[in-house]
């Protein structure tokens, strides 16, 4: 989202994207209107005459609180609430709940693979993402029933070899191979992950949180 953002990081207000995630979204929701909004062709004194649609629970938007905002490939918004995930399309709202096949009403992330699928990063920790019209979760996927976690997904990674990487706060992370095959890694006894990263020399780094206790 961030590298989404970043040409137009000048336009954006100054620190909206470094603020609590319910803030910085309602400024990304706010920003992504525009951009599907015309401006007008007109110019004078070396000022734009822009105009924008307001997008709230009124116009169709699921939830109240924006967590993330993701553009994919094909051009639609999808806003991920506290009421589940909406798709915006230039014209109008398709809202989904957990009776659609996510896997909780609390969307805190959304990310893309290199296959198109869209994984969402949920209260729960319960795993699911979108593919071919269809939404993916433990009930409806072998390789997603495998995944045992608790608590919030908090890290979402895909290397170079297309093998993608799932964190959750109650210190568990999974590998799932771009073969399907699923591997739980090794992490301190206590612990949240927070992050992955990759090194040429090094491989896989996992970024972590030890929560002390006496």
């Amino acid at each position: 989202l961030a590298r989404f953002l970043q040409p137009w990081r000048h336009l954006l207000p100054y620190g909206a994207l470094h603020h609590s995630n319910g803030v910085r979204g309602m400024f990304l929701l706010l920003f992504l209107c525009l951009l599907f909004q015309p401006i007008n062709a007109s110019r004078t004194q070396n000022q734009w005459e822009a105009s924008y649609l307001h997008l709230d629970q009124e116009t169709g938007l699921g939830g109240q609180v924006v967590y993330d905002v993701y553009r994919d490939e094909v051009g639609c918004v999808w806003i991920g609430t506290d009421m589940g995930l909406s798709r915006y399309d230039g014209y109008g709202f398709v809202n989904y709940s957990p009776g659609d096949g996510l896997t909780d009403s609390d969307i805190f992330g959304i990310r893309e693979d290199s296959k198109g699928r869209l994984w969402f990063m949920t209260g729960n920790g319960i795993p699911c993402y979108y593919a071919n019209g269809e939404f993916h979760n433990p009930l409806n996927d072998a390789v997603l029933k495998q995944i045992e976690a608790s608590g919030f997904m908090s890290a979402f990674y895909e290397d170079k070899s297309h093998n993608i990487y799932l964190g959750f706060w109650d210190g568990k992370a999974y590998k799932i191979g771009n073969n399907g095959k699923v591997t739980l890694l090794p992490c301190e006894s206590v612990c949240r992950i927070l992050g992955f990263s990759e090194s040429e020399d090094l491989g896989l780094f996992m970024a972590y949180h030890v929560n002390w206790v006496k």
